[in-house]
């Protein structure tokens, strides 16, 4: 029976643990902007990286290809996880990309408010552009 305990401690000992990394958008009061955007490991309190993603980021989500963010100057940034590096950005409009709906197959579901919607490729290309009613962008 030892030998068998053991062999499962040495076991649960040796796997790595993993961190619990947040992202967010952290306007910090003193040297910050509404721009920031930050990776925190929560298991050690450490800042992994931050960048500034807009001049007023409004919403930041992790998704399954990495950080999406939108913000006032109608653009979408995605960005990478491990390091903060944007992978594209892409202007959606003229308005605020306030909130992101939904991630789809297709892509993501953004609005601005409740008037305005758009549905945008995992790429960044706007697909539909939804106001007092909807249009397939081209």
């Amino acid at each position: 029976m030892k030998p068998i305990v053991g062999a499962l401690l040495a076991l649960a000992l040796s796997v790595p643990a993993t961190a619990t990394v947040r992202y967010f958008h952290w306007d910090k009061p003193h040297h910050g902007n509404r721009g920031n955007v930050t990776a925190l490991d929560l298991s050690t309190g450490k800042v992994l990286w931050e960048v500034n993603a807009g001049k007023s980021v409004n919403f930041v989500e992790e998704i399954s290809s990495g950080v999406l963010t939108g913000n006032d100057e109608g653009e979408l940034v995605l960005l990478e996880k491990p390091t903060g590096k944007v992978i594209w950005r892409s202007r959606i409009d003229k308005a605020e990309i306030k909130d992101l709906v939904a991630e789809t197959a297709e892509g993501f579901f953004l609005s601005s408010g409740d008037s305005m919607f758009w549905l945008v490729s995992r790429e960044g290309k706007v697909l539909l552009r939804c106001s007092d009613s909807c249009t397939i962008a081209k």
